[in-house]
Order: structure tokens, then sequence, then C-alpha cells
């Protein structure tokens, strides 16, 4: 990990081989300070000023996916740990969709990540993330013919667990950096001592090509190369449900 970056970044990650390895950090980008509450004592007036404070922890409670077995095959089930895993503790070593060294994604599988903010703040909060698309050093890539042929062919979806926001990175998708929401679309406000949910998956699109026996062709070109992206969660104080 780069130590130039965000101290509030999650400082060490797995490395984790896909058909690409894709490797999801978290941060927590806490933008305003609270609210503030007016008392007042008897006899006289003295005021005194208290400030609320914003407290987020971003827990992945459920990791799904479809990767290939020790055959080489995507298995009909598919495997689901829903261990609890607390993601913005700087001391977790954790892949967030739940891939392990080794797991390998081949045309038509995909992961699956139900992520959920708690607010352990004073305030309510609303919440949108950013995928940075980084190197394998976590630094964010500087232009996008940097991009290989495998980031243009997954698709990354985030949605909340009412179905309310729901966005997707596309294939063929040059974006390095891409606004999923945002301070005035937000993707779901969380009250005081309440807790939202969404989910991020990941997916190696089959197009079809695999069966050309071409290493020019679709899915072909992806063989073998890896991807890396953060994923950004930023909140900030609601003053309405």
């Amino acid at each position: 990990m780069n130590p130039s970056r965000d101290p509030s970044r999650i400082s060490r990650k797995v490395r984790v081989t896909l058909l690409s390895a894709i490797t999801i950090l978290v941060c927590l980008m806490l933008i305003t300070a609270g609210t503030f509450a007016l008392y007042s004592t008897s006899g006289k007036v003295v005021n005194h000023l208290s400030s609320g404070a914003i407290g987020i922890e971003l827990w992945r409670n459920k990791a799904t996916k479809s990767v290939a077995d020790e055959n080489g095959y995507i298995p009909q089930a598919e495997t689901v740990d829903s261990t609890a895993v607390k993601l913005s503790d700087a001391a977790t070593y954790v892949n967030a969709l739940g891939l392990a060294s080794g797991d390998l994604l081949i045309p038509g599988s995909k992961a699956t990540a139900e992520l959920q903010l708690k607010n352990t703040g004073d305030v309510a909060v609303g919440y949108w993330l950013q995928i940075v698309m980084t190197d394998d050093q976590g630094v964010q890539i500087a232009d996008a013919a940097a991009l290989n042929e495998l980031s243009k062919q997954i698709t990354i979806k985030v949605e909340n667990s009412d179905g309310t926001f729901t966005q997707t990175r596309t294939t063929d998708s040059s974006d390095i950096v891409l606004a999923v929401g945002g301070e005035n679309n937000l993707i779901g406000k969380v009250a005081k001592n309440a807790a939202g949910t969404f989910t991020v998956t990941v997916e190696f699109v089959d197009d079809g090509s695999v069966n050309d026996y071409d290493a020019n062709k679709g899915n072909n070109k992806a063989m073998s190369q890896s991807v890396y992206f953060d994923i950004v969660v930023y909140a900030v104080q609601v003053k309405t449900a």
C-alpha cells in the first residue's frame, strides 16, 4: 500500500487473482461535523454549544461468489459466506467481496458483497460511493489508456436494499473514477443507531467468444489479466428523512 494515500483508508489489502484480481478497500470520508444543541440554565442565561459527531462503520454481512472450482468449472451452487466482517477496521485484512487468494473468475462468473453502513454517531447521515480503478499498489490509474481489457469486460453494480437506487459501471467503460450517487443523489439515508444495506456485484461478462479460438477476440483478450479498484464511501449529515 502506498503510504502517501489517505490515512483513513484501510492500510492493507489482499491481492486476489480472479482471471483478474479484484480488491476492494473502504475509505470513510466525514464531510460535516454534525449538529448543535443549545442549552440554558435557570436564573441566568448561559449558552452551551455541543456539537454532534458523525460516526460510521462499514460491515460485510454476506459474500456470494461463483468462481472456478478445482476442475475449472463454475459450480451449480454459489458459495456463500455469512460471516460478518468489519471492513472499516484498519486491522481488517480481507477482501470485501469474499474472494480468496487463488479464486478465479472466468466468463460468466460473479461475486456479490452485501455491505452494511452502520451509523454510530449522533446525527442522521446520507451516503454515496466512488469506484476508483487503481494499479496493484493501490494508486489511482492515471488515464484511460492504462485500463486493461479485463477492466472493460467486467460490470460493477451497486444497489441499495429497497431497490430505490441502482447504478452500474458497464463493460467498455473508460471511467477511472465513477461517482455512484452523490451529495445531491444519495444512495440512502441512515438514522442514528440504525444501518443501511447495499450490495456490490462484480461480473465477468460472458460474450460468447470463448469458443472462437482467437486470442484477440472478446473474453480471450482478458485472459490472465488483473483488475484492482477501491470503493470509497462518503457520508454527510442529513436533516430530514
